[in-house]
């Protein structure tokens, strides 16, 4: 029997990846999808250049960075990256969230190179004065999993030798990207504009192209992530082409969510729905004591997602196997009740409840969701 409380949002879709559908959408988006068809046919090449140009276009990619598309999520696209440009020189790994310290260990123990890691406890972010210019630099722009976010980007030089690398998943779309300080920048669709998962971006600066032609790692790379052959760069990849085959609905859900940005004004009307939903969080934050931040500071918290950790002592003196449990059973309150679903931290992070605020998340959705949370509390602080 359903239980009364607060309105329940329209869409209880928090995850944070794959993340919301934009507003309005329907599977009706994808009738002009060219199911049946090869991702090698003209027409689904032309589809794959014009999603490249609006991603040109939106992102304000400089001209002379070259754009592809890749298999898997942001995941692919980084480890296509790391084993076609690392070992030219020693790399410094900046490690905030679970994924840059995946990469950090992927560096270090798989392709086993020259590596200094620079890492803080999960929910602050490290030293980035450390980074140097003459090596390459490894980041995560936003830690999904910790709901950490870099604070500036003083810290990456412009003069340098070595490239940077920065996995800008759940940033694209979100934030201005300072093109003349990212070398490789990876980002996959199902966050900001809530696409599908499945394959992803790279784009590459002049810098990057440059290492591409002039360097080949000493280690043999699968067939499924070069970029080159017979030491050539492979520039259809850079035109529309694709390394394996890609879904076509997938191709068709992205290109209407880029259609869908351009239609509301581009990225800065993102940005601004985006801090809305941050304001809604903060208004309710202020006005409630069972919550906090993750992250206690807020020059490192990003757009999105935002992360809450109970205040209960009950709930802070148990071991963190017992908190995961204890969140867990929350979760499970949420999603029962239609209030949020998919609202449990990352396991590999600390404990903690986590909401995706990005421009696909209705304001109004958020502030229900919120009320049902802080309902849902006093059911579940009870079991303690």
């Amino acid at each position: 029997m359903v239980m009364d409380f607060p309105p329940r949002p329209a869409c209880a879709s928090f995850s944070s990846g794959p993340c919301a559908k934009p507003p309005g959408w329907s599977v009706t988006c994808l009738q002009e999808a060219l199911v049946g068809r090869s991702h090698r046919s003209l027409e689904a090449i032309e589809k794959l250049q014009t999603l490249t140009t609006k991603v040109r276009r939106l992102l304000a990619v400089p001209d002379g960075y070259r754009i592809g598309i890749f298999p898997g999520s942001a995941t692919g696209a980084v480890e296509i990256a790391f084993w076609n440009f690392l070992g030219a020189c020693g790399v410094d790994v900046f490690v905030w969230d679970v994924f840059s310290r995946i990469w950090a260990d992927d560096i270090q123990n798989q392709l086993c190179l020259d590596t200094r890691v620079f890492s803080a406890p999960f929910g602050t972010c490290p030293d980035l004065k450390e980074a140097n210019p003459q090596r390459d630099i490894v980041f995560c722009w936003t830690g999904t999993t910790t709901c950490v976010s870099v604070p500036h980007t003083d810290w990456l030089p412009l003069e340098r030798t070595g490239l940077t690398f920065c996995d800008a998943t759940s940033a694209a779309f979100l934030v201005d990207l300072p093109w003349k300080k990212l070398d490789v920048t990876a980002f996959s669709c199902q966050k900001v504009l809530g696409g599908e998962a499945c394959f992803s971006f790279l784009i590459f600066s002049p810098h990057a192209i440059d290492r591409l032609a002039q360097y080949t790692p000493v280690w043999p790379i699968p067939r499924l992530m070069q970029l080159k052959k017979n030491e050539k760069i492979l520039e259809k990849i850079f035109q529309g082409q694709v390394i394996n085959t890609i879904s076509l609905l997938v191709v068709e859900d992205f290109s209407k969510a880029l259609s869908w940005v351009e239609d509301i004004g581009g990225i800065q009307t993102l940005q601004h729905l985006a801090q809305k939903n941050q304001a809604c969080i903060k208004n309710w934050i202020s006005q409630q004591t069972d919550f906090a931040y993750l992250v206690k500071d807020p020059a490192v918290r990003p757009l999105t997602p935002v992360g809450f950790v109970p205040t209960h002592a009950a709930f802070s003196n148990k071991s963190t196997a017992a908190q995961w449990k204890d969140l867990a059973t929350l979760t499970e309150i949420l999603r029962k009740e239609r209030i949020a679903f998919d609202v449990l931290g990352h396991i590999k992070s600390v404990p903690h409840l986590r909401f995706w605020t990005g421009p696909t998340i209705e304001t109004t959705d958020l502030a229900c969701a919120l009320d049902g949370l802080s309902w849902a509390y006093t059911r579940w602080s009870a079991a303690l």
